[in-house]
């Protein structure tokens, strides 16, 4: 038996007089998907007997979402294939999405027992009815001693009474499902107009045999609803202890198609970047024609090409902001493939990622990170002390650029943005305030004095920075402040007194590094001094 494996990579339409061809619908499942930060691949398998002659394999139930151009299938066995075509179908109803399905049944389940309630409380007005209608003929007729009045009495009132609570216990029942199937049919009502596709895709495989023959097949395609973008938890005992980083990622589709117990690669690469290597092309320079373009430009509210890519970034970021919040989900960790161009983390176990938008939490590695801590602070611009981690050799940790959640000694403290995108040796990451190392900056009140020689004034400025450590262990930390910087000849700014501390003239900073034991209060001071005309007006505070 010959073994023909063919792969088509480009989308192909070929003409090709189909009037004897066999349509046969070809069942495929979702065995693998490779989810980019935007877009993913999706890879279906399946086995099928092939007829003699020509015959068309229908695959349906595939996303209506799904790039013509990135069709690839490949099969084995004797036979030849003619050509792939893609359809939408709007007229085979798509998949539901499970959560649907649940409402859905749920839905079905207080519809029936409404019913029920409602049938058994019609039982008991009828019920009522024919006692009031019994007691209205009672009351026409003569004769009725007063033994039988009484007991007639007693009956009617007895019974009418247990009929009437009766319909009162119904009757909230009654309205208690109502309510419930109006909520239900609000979340259905979102779920239908958000989720669902108006139509699926259909892949027509025309292929022609000489003999029945068995074949397996792969189908892949690229859809663009999908993507992931990474999450890290970064944990920190104490100041001794190295920090603890779980990576993770928040894995969302809505693609009209689940994703059941797949293999779920995560891929860092992006197959929607261009394949074309840029050109360099003659600058000319033209100084009239440049202005008169971007003029134009401004006048037509026409956005430069690189602002362009700004914004669009910026939009994908909201929009992907804009969905859900994360669902709780199985870690299962990964194993990192370093391909020519990005890395693959390859999850160990299969994962479920339904249809909805929304996003779940996919765990990839943890990592012990030797790191040096060191506190912050810039107390002109924020009292409190930021404790930072500094990590080393941190490119072998494959990390992206995202959110992290931030845990010191035992407690959640808010959320930071680990940013990888430097060409430093050392990573910083912020692990938020630290309510141990108190600040306070206050203005020395001996340097007030302003005097005045000649056609200018100076002015004397002093502060004074308190810092007290009331941890149990010594820390590090860094205390950065400023003076002024001239822009002219006619501003003279001279450092009167900052000791210990490093200046930058060119910048104006003032940079302490301290290192304080437990409990120890440390005292701060500088002074500067600002000579200026005096009909110039300057903002000194």
């Amino acid at each position: 038996m010959k073994k023909i494996i063919l792969i088509l990579t480009t989308f192909c339409i070929v003409a090709i007089a189909q009037a004897n061809s066999i349509e046969n619908k070809i069942p495929s499942t979702i065995e693998a998907v490779t989810v980019f930060q935007r877009g993913a691949q999706v890879t279906r398998t399946g086995n099928t007997n092939i007829p003699k002659g020509q015959t068309t394999l229908l695959f349906t139930g595939i996303s209506p979402q799904i790039d013509v151009n990135s069709i690839q299938f490949s099969a084995t066995g004797d036979f030849t294939i003619l050509s792939i075509n893609h359809q939408l179908d709007y007229l085979t109803p798509p998949e539901k999405d499970e959560e649907l399905k649940v409402l859905e049944t749920q839905r079905e389940g207080f519809v029936d027992q409404l019913a029920e309630e409602k049938a058994i409380l019609s039982v008991f007005q009828e019920e009522e009815n024919l006692i009031i209608a019994n007691k209205a003929l009672a009351s026409q007729q003569n004769g009725v001693d007063i033994e039988n009045l009484k007991a007639t009495a007693a009956f009617y009132r007895t019974r009418i009474k247990e009929i009437r609570l009766e319909k009162l216990g119904f009757n909230k029942k009654i309205k208690n499902l109502n309510q419930k199937i109006a909520k239900l049919d609000q979340q259905l009502q979102i779920l239908k107009a958000k989720y669902q596709p108006k139509a699926t895709s259909q892949l027509l495989v025309a292929v022609s045999a000489d003999a029945i023959t068995r074949s397996s097949f792969k189908l892949t395609y690229l859809i663009n609803s999908a993507g992931w973008t990474p999450l890290y938890d970064i944990r920190v005992k104490d100041i001794k202890s190295p920090a603890q980083l779980q990576y993770k990622a928040k894995v969302f589709q809505n693609s009209g198609e689940d994703w059941k117990q797949v293999k779920l690669n995560l891929s860092t690469g992006s197959p929607r970047n261009s394949g074309t290597k840029p050109n360099l092309l003659p600058w000319w320079l033209s100084p009239v024609q440049a202005y008169a373009f971007r003029e134009k430009n401004r006048a037509s509210g026409l956005r430069q090409p690189n602002e362009a890519i700004v914004m669009e970034e910026a939009e994908a970021d909201m929009d992907f902001k804009s969905k859900k919040e994360m669902a709780p989900a199985q870690f299962a960790n990964a194993t990192a493939v370093e391909n020519t161009t990005s890395w693959e983390f390859q999850i160990r176990l299969p994962y479920d990622v339904p249809s909805n938008g929304q996003a779940y939490t996919v765990g990839i590695d943890e990592h012990e990170l030797p790191a040096t801590y060191e506190y912050y602070v810039a107390p002109k611009l924020d009292r409190h002390a930021y404790l930072t981690a500094k990590v080393t050799n941190w490119e072998s940790y494959r990390l992206l650029s995202g959110t992290a959640n931030l845990f010191f000694e035992g407690t959640f403290l808010g959320q930071s943005r680990l940013d990888v995108n430097s060409t430093k040796d050392t990573l910083d990451i912020s692990l938020g305030q630290d309510k141990g190392i108190v600040v306070e900056r206050t203005k020395d009140t001996q340097f007030k004095d302003r005097q005045f020689i000649g056609a200018k004034q100076t002015q004397n400025t002093g502060w004074k920075i308190d810092i007290r450590n009331k941890k149990r262990q010594a820390i590090n930390i860094v205390i950065l402040d400023q003076i002024p910087v001239t822009t002219t000849d006619q501003i003279e700014v001279k450092l009167s007194k900052a000791k210990g501390a490093k200046f930058d003239e060119k910048t104006g900073e003032l940079k302490w590094e301290l290192t304080m034991n437990p409990n120890e209060s440390k005292l701060l001071e500088f002074s500067y001094s600002v000579k200026y005309p005096k009909k110039m007006e300057l903002a000194l505070e």
